[in-house]
């Protein structure tokens, strides 16, 4: 492989895969995010609460099977191929091919002729369901043999093929799903038929996925084959022994992965039921209202905390980096820069969907049926943001399990506080949980961080200058509501409410920024060591900033 051996330092590598693969991924997010607008215009609130109803337990299983082995293989193959060892890296990715697509083999059967008991234990007992996951089965006979490649490829430091292979999976799956939703309303399928068949979805993009990486790796298999002649190394360790090294540094990783699908099952679990039985809805209307949930609430608050992560999460490395060369002032320079991160850019996107959760709602589904739902749940990506940052700075110091076992106790919060709130206040109570949840789980990172790094970073230091450029933002924001209500008068048309909406995204990011920046909440020399971006911004901040940041 010759594009494995490019003149460039492994610094310089690794912030150019970082930053490549922080890319796809929230491309990904974003088109996975976007696509739910159309499709709950085919088949409804109901249909989209059958489909996403399905994903929970598949994304479990998905899990266990696949989430960290990527990163397992990745470490052995780099280390084998370190030394020379070219054989025994290839054995243990053919070994590991073989014994995951077994795996997949064994969860897609255990999914599919499992479903009905899944559906009436975990799933309120709507049959509706059981197609749906009964469908979402033959796709994981394919994503752990997925997994396993992206790894190797990774191994090789190659990590365009996971990037890439990420893009095109979720592009055929996105058409597939809009596809067959769209095929099957012309037909006049019933609804609950057309969220299972729509779910296959996952199957196709796993297939597109797999198509891209075998192409990937038949182009390099010559400089493979190569390097596996010069080999003179063959390390004598039992097949066995590779696999159960990988499987063990694999578990903790899975277990962590394990915790956000467990969040979303927990509302597939408690949600439906509590509606059905306490508040005494049918099951096809507590059906409509976690499809309101889930299919609108959180997958509009979804797209701030997106980018909120993926942008705070460039600095992770650096942390690393830093913590591995003992270098603990930089530790909190960077822990300390990538919270504030997090929170400058989560924080009025959080506040601001919340103000704009009405006419957000209405012209992306028509109506404003779970408009308080979404206000609400918008306030927990301040706090998802926080978590999942404070958690990859923890991991980046050594700590893999504190991370999981702080979002397990919120996710047992989260269980116990939709079994009490889902009753008195519907939906709404059930985002409610959602942020004191998250919030439990980011207090309690921060607290190891603060343990671990001396880390000094009072409340009013991490939130007092963002809260106030988030306030500029509000009062400008209510400004414009105020003049374009008066404007447009009686017209509460969708093309109405769009103008009003983008107006005040564009002057709510503008009044923040303009605040943020008089206030100096970001100083140039935070920023100056960032990868690529950083110098500049630097130079901005310098130039337009208040004279006592302006260092």
């Amino acid at each position: 492989m010759e594009g494995l051996k490019e003149k460039r330092t492994a610094a310089q590598h690794f912030v150019h895969g970082t930053l490549f693969l922080s890319a796809a991924v929230f491309f990904c997010k974003l088109l996975g995010l976007i696509y739910i607008v159309p499709l709950q215009h085919l088949i409804a609130d109901r249909g989209v609460g059958i489909y996403n109803a399905a994903y929970p337990i598949y994304n479990i299983f998905l899990q266990i099977s696949t989430a960290g082995l990527p990163l397992a293989i990745s470490k052995f193959v780099s280390e084998y191929n370190a030394k020379g060892d070219y054989r025994t890296s290839e054995r243990l990715y053919r070994a590991l091919l073989v014994m995951m697509w077994f795996s997949g083999l064994l969860f897609a059967v255990i999914q599919y002729f499992g479903a009905p008991a899944y559906v009436r234990y975990f799933a309120g007992d709507n049959k509706d369901v059981i197609p749906a996951v009964q469908a979402m089965a033959p796709a994981l006979l394919v994503f752990p043999v997925i997994a396993i490649m992206r790894g190797y490829f990774q191994g090789w430091q190659m990590v365009e093929p996971t990037g890439y292979s990420q893009v095109v999976e979720q592009i055929v799956r996105v058409v597939t799903v809009l596809g067959v939703a769209y095929a099957m309303t012309q037909w006049g399928a019933p609804v609950e038929q057309i969220a299972a068949m729509s779910t296959l979805g996952a199957f196709t993009g796993g297939l597109a996925a797999l198509w891209w990486l075998v192409g990937t790796s038949r182009k390099h298999r010559p400089g493979v084959r190569a390097l596996l002649r010069k080999s003179m190394v063959s390390t004598a360790v039992p097949m066995g022994r590779l696999l159960a090294r990988v499987v063990v540094y694999a578990i903790p990783i899975s277990l962590g992965a394990l915790v956000v699908p467990l969040f979303n099952q927990a509302d597939v679990s408690t949600v439906t039921m509590s509606l059905v039985h306490q508040v005494g809805l049918s099951q096809d209307e507590a059906m409509a209202q976690f499809g309101i949930l889930s299919g609108r609430a959180q997958k509009i608050i979804a797209i701030p905390a997106t980018f909120a992560t993926t942008v705070a999460l460039t600095i992770i490395p650096l942390v690393s980096e830093a913590y591995a060369v003992r270098n603990y002032a930089g530790v909190q320079k960077f822990a300390a820069l990538s919270l504030r991160a997090s929170i400058l850019i989560a924080l009025p996107a959080g506040v601001g969907l919340a103000l704009l959760a009405g006419p957000t709602n209405i012209v992306l589904f028509g109506n404003d049926a779970g408009t308080a739902a979404i206000a609400i749940l918008a306030l927990s990506t301040v706090f998802s943001t926080l978590e999942s940052v404070s958690s990859s700075v923890l991991q980046g110091m050594g700590m893999t399990v504190r991370p999981v076992v702080n979002l397990f106790i919120g996710l047992v919060l989260k269980v116990v506080l939709n079994l009490w709130w889902v009753p008195l206040w519907g939906i709404g109570g059930a985002a409610a949980a959602s942020v004191v949840s998250y919030w439990v789980a980011a207090e309690l990172n921060l607290y190891q961080m603060k343990r671990l790094t001396s880390l000094r970073l009072s409340p009013i230091a991490l939130w007092g200058k963002p809260a106030l450029a988030t306030a500029g933002m509000v009062v400008a924001v209510q400004l414009w509501q105020w003049v374009f209500g008066g404007w447009m008068g009686a017209d509460h048309s969708r093309w109405a409410l769009a103008l009003e909406l983008g107006g005040a995204v564009m002057i709510g990011a503008g009044a923040f920024a303009v605040s943020a920046v008089l206030l100096g909440a970001v100083a140039p020399k935070e920023v100056e060591s960032l990868p690529r971006v950083g110098p500049a911004v630097a130079r901005l901040l310098r130039t337009v900033g208040p004279r006592g940041v302006q260092r």
